[in-house]
């Protein structure tokens, strides 16, 4: 992916937009601490049980809070990219003897985490007994097993089982601190199959985030967003008189370093909607755009920057 991509307009223009719930709501982006995320991972197999494994897991996700403005009593995980920070896992079922039994090798491995809305309690902030689901974005694992060939699976074409969160996760908005924490414990099941192999390789951890609730942030807004129609998308209390550019994502929340920003920006693989703008004398600016037909259906995400920084992610899928 080209960097540069982000600063050039494209032909073809669109928004994205909330979907509307009835309630009143609160989107909050969290980025994941690694240091604050370790993960083991483990497993059982056919030849045996794999050794235990420490890992960490970085990334961002995306929170709805309800009702917003207020304390909060639901919330929903609208989606995430969660990768591991060290790029590669290796588990062995270990031989006594000599070379291990089986080795598996997880590379580049992403996932995304999403659930319906769930109950918080609003003096405490936690919540449990939801359920949680997984799917890889990317990644392989490498099987490799004395006397057969190897076999590379790729972690994407695997159905990955829904998580039923039995212990507590917890918002804290009540400490007065800058951040506002989101923590969930996380359980994923990675069926491996071979002609020789059946193995269940198992994550355990827990996503570890924080978003800065109490410092004033810039505040991207997007009217009604219909194919062929035409959308409006607003910023709000950004740094006056400054560049601003819209950009837009169809892979989802990530981490990009846009090195001329300087600074990273929470999309996959981002692209720009439209011109670059100035904002006027009380950082606000607004782009009018139609979205062409052939989005229907996309689910897009969408986020404007400046060279100071950036604001909220926005998340819909094009009707």
């Amino acid at each position: 992916m080209n960097p540069r991509k982000f600063l050039t307009p494209l032909p073809l223009l669109f928004l994205v937009t909330l979907t509307p719930t009835g309630l009143a709501q609160d989107d909050f982006v969290f980025h994941q601490s690694a240091f604050d995320s370790p993960y083991w991972a483990d497993g059982t197999s056919n030849l045996g049980d794999f050794s235990r494994v420490r890992t960490e897991f970085d990334g961002i996700f995306q929170v709805r809070f309800f009702p917003g403005g207020g304390v909060f009593d639901q919330a929903q995980i609208l989606g995430g990219h969660c990768y591991d920070n060290s790029g590669q896992i290796v588990l062995e079922v270990p031989n006594p003897s000599g070379s291990p039994f089986l080795t598996v090798t997880l590379t580049d491995m992403v996932f995304d985490l999403n659930t319906q809305i769930f109950d918080l309690d609003p003096g405490t902030g936690e919540f449990e007994d939801i359920d949680i689901e997984r799917a890889f974005l990317h990644g392989t694992a490498l099987v490799e097993e004395p006397g057969q060939s190897p076999v590379l699976i790729e972690l994407d074409s695997l159905s990955i089982p829904t998580f039923h969160l039995r212990d507590q996760g917890h918002i804290d908005y009540y400490s007065g601190a800058p951040d506002l924490i989101f923590e969930v414990p996380i359980e994923i099941e990675i069926p491996i199959q071979t002609p020789t192999v059946t193995a269940n390789i198992l994550l355990r951890g827990s996503n570890f985030g924080s978003n800065l609730h109490n410092t004033p942030q810039p505040l991207l807004t997007v009217s009604s967003v219909q194919a062929g129609m035409v959308s409006i998308a607003t910023v709000k209390s950004a740094a006056p008189n400054s560049v601003t550019w819209l950009g837009f994502s169809k892979a989802g929340l990530g981490s990009e370093f846009i090195p001329q920003l300087g600074f990273h920006v929470d999309l996959i693989a981002p692209e720009q909607a439209g011109q670059a703008k100035m904002t006027n004398n009380t950082g606000g600016v607004s782009w009018t755009i139609t979205v062409p037909p052939g989005l229907l259906g996309d689910t897009l995400w969408i986020q404007a920057v400046q060279l100071s920084g950036k604001t909220n992610v926005v998340i819909d899928t094009v009707k």
